[in-house]
């Protein structure tokens, strides 16, 4: 064999796990219902109100880049018809965790009420 027909040979072989690495990848995505696969469903937003400002937000277990305008988080293009896992977190309040699922072109809004952490590391012993 010539080595113009290896080398063909060895890209060719190369190529054949990156094609299945992202064949899996995009069946995953559909599966869980992330936005990159096309089917019948759409995509619904949601408004988180009362959160602090600088939280950051997950939504199932993926953080989901966000920025506050008036005290509101918009979570935009969320896939319709399938229940979201979504938290909040900061470091001066306890996690809020709720899950969501709304119809497609709905905007759901949802109030969340953080409790403060209490620091008790400079309280004095009774």
């Amino acid at each position: 064999m010539r080595l113009k027909h290896k080398i063909i040979m060895i890209i060719a072989l190369a190529a054949v796990p990156v094609v299945f690495i992202m064949v899996s990848l995009m069946v995953y995505m559909c599966i869980c219902g992330t936005c990159f696969c096309s089917d019948e469903r759409g995509f619904y937003t949601l408004v988180i109100k009362g959160a602090p400002s600088a939280a950051k937000v997950f939504v199932n277990e993926i953080e989901f880049p966000v920025q506050q305008e008036n005290g509101e988080i918009k979570l935009e293009y969320l896939r319709s018809g399938i229940v979201h896992n979504v938290s909040i977190l900061h470091e001066s309040y306890e996690n809020f965790v709720f899950s969501v699922a709304g119809a497609e072109g709905e905007i759901k809004e949802f109030t969340v009420q953080m409790t403060a952490v209490q620091d008790t590391r400079f309280r004095s012993e009774p």
